[in-house]
């Protein structure tokens, strides 16, 4: 089982909030904080998480993923619909 996961949401019809979570496995750290991204759009989000150092902790599967996962968030923007995360 993979130790990171993306929480996806619409925020207001107009902003998409990511929020990435690396479990944190065998650790005395017991808290497990989410690094959050919000941007109008997909392509100032992408940019966001380009320039954060957790893109090495990405691996192409959760690229694919990620790929599909918001381009149905700018679909559901453009057509003001609720957004449901596979």
């Amino acid at each position: 089982m993979d130790d990171i996961y993306f929480l996806i949401k619409i925020i207001d019809i107009q902003k998409i909030d990511l929020y990435f979570v690396k479990k944190s496995i065998g650790s005395l750290n017991i808290y497990n904080y989410p690094i959050c991204f919000t941007a109008s759009n997909t392509d100032l989000l992408i940019f966001l998480l380009k320039t954060h150092s957790l893109i090495d902790f990405i691996t192409p599967g959760h690229f694919i993923y990620l790929g599909k996962e918001l381009l149905k968030t700018e679909i559901c923007i453009f057509s003001k619909q609720k957004y449901i995360q596979d």
